[in-house]
């Protein structure tokens, strides 16, 4: 008797080892950032178990692991989709010299950022030439899109059709703080206040005030043909400065950053690629 492919998928047995591996990854890609330690907690897994999980991840370009802080992230050259790697591969070019002279004018680390399905991706981490991006490594390279600045300014300043996609994806999140942050009114607020100021701030409203995450974000939008192609951003330290004195001093050289790049991209017209 011919069995169904149904009958022969349910006989099929599953490979533990792989299903580990897995939610070792989607642990990862939850936290953004996570310690040996934490991934513990998380998945319950025997030490040696989850330290061969982490090697073999590592070893075959999956993951990374800063040895600053020891910890995980996903590598963004495995997780992102070819199309955003080529966006990724643009921007840093036509990003560069406007980013060096940034980074030259203000003290504190930088980032600049795509979209990547429904969270943003980092090009490569909030970074500065001096040790206060140490402060920073934490963050990983896919902040979230309703709570980092660089997703807050991208979802104000996308194209309403490419806003709903994303916040309709974003309702399927397993993400607690993800599903949280999609009161309509709150995010209609948020938006409206974003585009009239020309500049989204980061919702630390979920981090405890010891939180390697504890920190302010200011991002301003990187624009071609009027639609968000990046976002670009500074990270600051509260206890030293507050928000007030960053949109003085650095908020400015940002959007100047920015238009920069989107001369940069209208010259060699480059046009957005609705990641």
């Amino acid at each position: 008797m011919k069995m169904s492919q149904g009958e022969r998928t349910s006989s099929v047995k599953t490979i533990n080892s792989l299903g580990r591996g897995l939610e070792v990854l989607r642990e990862i890609g939850l936290a953004t950032a996570i310690t040996f330690s934490e991934l513990l907690e998380r998945t319950t897994l025997p030490n040696a178990s989850l330290a061969r999980i982490l090697k073999t991840l590592v070893e075959t370009g999956w993951i990374k692991r800063d040895a600053a802080t020891g910890r995980y992230t996903l590598d963004v050259t495995a997780a992102a989709s070819e199309q955003t790697m080529a966006h990724v591969r643009t921007l840093s070019e036509q990003a560069a010299d406007a980013r060096t002279v940034l980074q030259r004018r203000i003290p504190w680390p930088t980032d600049l950022g795509v979209r990547d399905g429904v969270s943003m991706l980092s090009l490569d981490g909030p970074y500065t030439g001096s040790s206060l991006s140490a402060n920073f490594k934490s963050l990983g390279s896919r902040p979230s899109m309703l709570r980092s600045s660089l997703g807050r300014c991208y979802l104000s300043f996308c194209s309403a059709e490419e806003r709903h996609k994303i916040l309709s994806a974003l309702a399927h999140s397993r993400s607690e703080a993800d599903r949280a942050g999609l009161n309509p009114d709150a995010l209609g607020r948020m938006i409206k206040e974003t585009r009239q100021r020309g500049y989204a701030t980061r919702n630390a409203s979920h981090t405890s005030a010891d939180s390697p995450e504890r920190f302010g974000a200011l991002a301003v939008p990187v624009l071609v043909r009027d639609q968000a192609f990046a976002c670009l951003c500074v990270v600051w330290l509260p206890a030293v400065i507050d928000e007030s004195e960053i949109v003085k001093t650095c908020l400015p050289h940002l959007q100047s950053a920015a238009r920069s790049i989107e001369i940069k991209l209208e010259t060699n017209r480059v046009d957005t690629l609705g990641i």
